[in-house]
Formats: C-alpha cells, structure tokens, sequence
C-alpha cells in the first residue's frame, strides 16, 4: 500500500493551542501543527512518534496495548478513517494521571481526516488504571478548544482564545447561513438534482455550525462574568405557550404531543424574558430529540415557595445514575444509542444551567434509564406574584 505525501498544515492551524493532525484514509499521517509536534516528541505523550510520514494506527497500538480498552480507541479511530463514522469523542487517563481527550472528524467527501489531541493534568481525579471513556458524537472543534494544550495554561486564556475564534467564525458563518439559504429556495432554477442535495447540505451544516458559535460565546460570557441580564416583568405561563406553539413543526414531524398544564393562567417572572425562553427551548428540544416517535411531552407550571416551578417530561430512554452528576459539565453527553444518533455539543445543558443559576433560580434532572426524564427548572417570581400568593 502506497503511503500518502506529507504535506503542510494550514497557516490557521500551525500555532492552534491544540495539537491538530490531518491522517489519510489509511491512517498515514500527513501534517501536524506545532502542539501536536511537541505532544509526539514527548517521551509520556500516548502519540509518541506520531509525526508525518508514520501511521496514526500502528503508533496508537504500539503506545497504548498494554492499557485497558485501547482496543475500544483504535476501533473508534478505524471506523471514522474509513468513513463509517463521521466523527467520535474519547477521553483516557493512564495511570500517570495524564488524561487524554483524541477527537475525530471527518467531512464526507474530504480525503483526510483531523484528528485532535488534548493532554490535561488529571490533579482533580482519581487515576483509571487506564480506563477508557467514549463520550459519543460531537463537535472536535469545540471540545478540542475548551483549554490551551500547554501545561500551566490559565483558564482565562482558553476562554479568550475561545471567544476570539468564536467571534471571527461569526461573520463568515452568516454569509454563508444567508447565500445557502438563498441558494436552496432555487428561485432561478439552475439547480437540480445532486446540485440542490449538496446546497442544502451546506446549509443545514452551516446552521449547526451556528448554533455551536452561539453556544460557545454564551459560554465564554457566562463563565467570564461579563454576561448581563435584562431583566423585566412578564408572564411565563404565556412565554411557554409561544414556545409550545413555535415547536410545533418539529413535534409533529416526530408525531409527539406537548401537553401543558398550568395551576394560574398568569405567572409573573421578574426575569430575563429571551433568556427563559432560550433555557425552555433547549429543554423542550432536548425532550423532543431523545425520545421515541409517537410519545408524550408535558410541560407543567407551578408556584412553589416565591418560585415558578417549570417542570418538563419526556418518555426517552432516560439517563443512567452514573451520568446524572455530569449532565452540566460543558461538552459532556450521555454515551448511548440514542444520543449516538443525535448531533450535539453537550453544552447546552451547561449553559441553561448557567442562566438559571444567574437568576438566582434552581434546576434539578431526574430520570430514570428506560422510563423517561423530568428537569425542573424554579424562577424567582415578580413581586406582585409573591404577594398575590401569600
């Protein structure tokens, strides 16, 4: 088998905190950037000798078949270089107490595929003895840039990177969101057949793509103190109903109902009205998302001790115990059948957290594996709700 060329990274990768290599279908690796070059030089690094010109799978083998489940790694490394799988996520701490996250993605289509590799100290965890934890689909790019790849690297300064690729990747997002949108109505008629099939393709990536922009720069706020609220007085019982209504359409494509109930017809919320409805929207989406065609959602609405308590069910498969303390940790998502199938970052439920916590309210998620999930999230109410209670 001939072994591809190694070629130059990209000028935007070379200096990228995060160590990024490009491997060919094969697992020939054909260009790293400065990170990762240092990580394969690194005698304790699991890429060891992991530069252009070896193979991504015979230098993955030879570093790690003494530990546990490395067989579990490099079959998640097969699958996706062989374009039966487009992307995984793995993390492994060895019992030096390195943690590593490696994260695969490959564009359909592309030749190549990226592969990227964080090193972290694991101070704050107990070691694995080599264990092996595969965290499902998502997103390398956001995963990959949570932190700098450098030891000592402080927390703010993975936040700023974050928030500067966040708000450059905005406005070329845009554009490209607006003209494949425009591209896809094929006003003009001069697209047909795979043509329209790849446009759309562009768009609905494109719109993915978007939302995780958005995700991380409410993130990089949030966590850095600079996140303001607009608080004000409205009625939330009314807000769930728009959103109930505004979901319609993806509800009915899945053949799932929303059911909502309500003990007043008005609740006053002294809140910030775009960020409720954002937490509400996530929640219901999520509800929507993992569970079963043909099944019930309900949304409930209480006054509970000076708080409007919103409670949201579905009949999904449910979350195991083990994975219930986690569910807010950013870029965290339940490995299992159901969310294997459904793209996300796992930062959603960090950031509805955030939000809430930032209104001085509460969220609380119980579930049960194989019998469903209820979150329940409580918002302070307006003063005039409070004494119309008492």
């Amino acid at each position: 088998m001939l072994k591809e060329s190694p070629r130059k990274p990209s000028a935007a990768t070379t200096h990228a905190p995060t160590g990024i290599a490009s491997v060919g279908l094969h697992g020939d690796i054909l260009s790293v950037n400065d990170a990762w070059q240092r990580a394969a030089l690194d005698e304790g690094s699991a890429i060891t000798g992991a530069l252009p010109g070896e193979n991504i799978l015979e230098v993955l083998e030879s570093a790690m078949s003494e530990r546990p489940d490395a067989r579990t790694l490099l079959g998640l490394c097969r699958e996706t270089l062989a374009g039966k799988s487009e992307e995984f996520s793995a993390t492994y701490s060895d019992d030096q107490k390195r943690r590593y996250e490696l994260h695969g993605l490959r564009v359909p289509g592309a030749s190549h595929t990226h592969l990227v590799l964080r090193q972290t100290a694991v101070a704050d965890h107990a070691p694995t003895g080599g264990r092996l934890e595969e965290r499902g689909a998502g997103l390398w790019p956001a995963s990959s840039l949570a932190l700098p790849a450098e030891r000592g690297a402080s927390i703010t300064e993975g936040r700023e990177y974050l928030s500067a690729i966040s708000h450059e990747l905005n406005s070329p997002l845009t554009a490209i969101v607006a003209f494949s949108e425009l591209l896809s109505r094929n006003r003009e008629r001069t697209l047909a057949g795979k043509q329209l099939d790849y446009v759309r393709i562009i768009h609905q990536n494109s719109l993915r793509m978007q939302r995780l922009v958005s995700d991380l720069l409410d993130m990089t706020r949030l966590e850095s103190g600079t996140f303001a609220l607009q608080l004000a007085k409205f009625d939330v019982v009314a807000l769930a109903s728009d959103i109930g209504m505004a979901m319609q359409p993806i509800l009915a494509g899945r053949h799932q109902v929303l059911k909502q109930a309500t003990t007043r017809n008005t609740v006053l919320v002294e809140a910030d009205r775009d960020r409720v409805a954002q937490v509400l929207t996530n929640l219901l989406d999520n509800a929507s998302k993992y569970s079963p065609h043909d099944t019930e959602i309900r949304l409930g609405i209480q006054l509970v001790e000076g708080f409007a308590r919103i409670a949201i069910s579905d009949q999904g498969p449910g979350i195991a115990a083990e994975s219930l303390a986690r569910v807010f940790d950013p870029f965290f998502r339940v490995a299992n059948t159901a969310t294997r199938s459904v793209p996300g970052t796992g930062l959603g439920l960090s950031i509805v957290k955030k939000l809430v916590d930032a209104h001085g309210g509460t969220i609380k998620i119980d579930s049960v594996l194989g019998a469903g999930t209820t979150v329940v999230v409580a918002i302070p109410l307006a003063a005039s709700s409070k004494k119309a209670v008492a």
